[in-house]
């Protein structure tokens, strides 16, 4: 299943709550070409860096597109292009970064261009925590991974994740299979998509 694929998501700082609206709007049963004109309309004043000043067509439209492949109408591929020069990527970079500190996740530290890491935030709900396996699953190219890499995966750093076992895994999710071997290692793998029926909630082993 699946294949990991690289590039560079986010071209523009993007907010939390700009993240939340975007969800909000799907779950509200709205279509693509709907939501697409709300979050227009509602970041037609809204900057990266917090402030509410008029923004230009260009890089609101860069906000828009990154929020639409995170939430509503995501590339299956994800983003094909190269990561071009030196430059670019450096300023995309600094884009992202931003936008980890508008998450919370980093905080700005006295030295200009160096971060600190902020307090982890604890997630309690188990299903929530396999449900961010199953998303670290599906960026890896082998579609699986070790439990224990898994929750001490990077990706996972602004977050405190409950231990739970693979048998706990298993037994919560229809889309993650779980293999032993040696003693005490656990495999966790994605189900094979065409052996699975999905509905809205899970895929259900055929």
């Amino acid at each position: 299943m699946g294949k990991g694929t690289k590039g560079i998501a986010i071209k523009q700082a993007i907010r939390f709550e700009w993240m939340q609206k975007a969800a909000n709007l799907l779950l509200a049963g709205l279509d693509a070409k709907t939501i697409r004109r709300e979050l227009h309309e509602f970041l037609v004043d809204r900057k990266g860096n917090g402030s509410e000043r008029e923004r230009s067509d260009q890089t609101r439209t860069f906000v828009v597109n990154n929020l639409m492949k995170i939430w509503i109408s995501p590339d299956p591929e994800l983003i094909k292009e190269q990561y071009g020069d030196r430059q670019t990527v450096s300023r995309y970079a600094r884009f992202v970064i931003r936008s980890f500190v508008a998450w919370g996740a980093l905080k700005d530290s006295e030295a200009k261009g160096c971060y600190e890491k902020a307090a982890p935030v604890s997630i309690a709900e188990p299903n929530l925590a396999i449900l961010m396996f199953e998303s670290a699953l599906l960026a890896t190219p082998e579609a699986k991974g070790t439990l224990g890499l898994l929750l001490n995966n990077p990706a996972f750093f602004p977050f405190q994740l409950p231990v739970m076992t693979g048998d706990f895994v298993s037994q919560r999710s229809e889309r993650i299979d779980v293999v032993r071997y040696g003693l005490d290692d656990e495999l966790l793998k994605l189900k094979d998509q065409q052996n699975c029926t999905y509905s809205k909630n899970y895929c259900r082993a055929d």
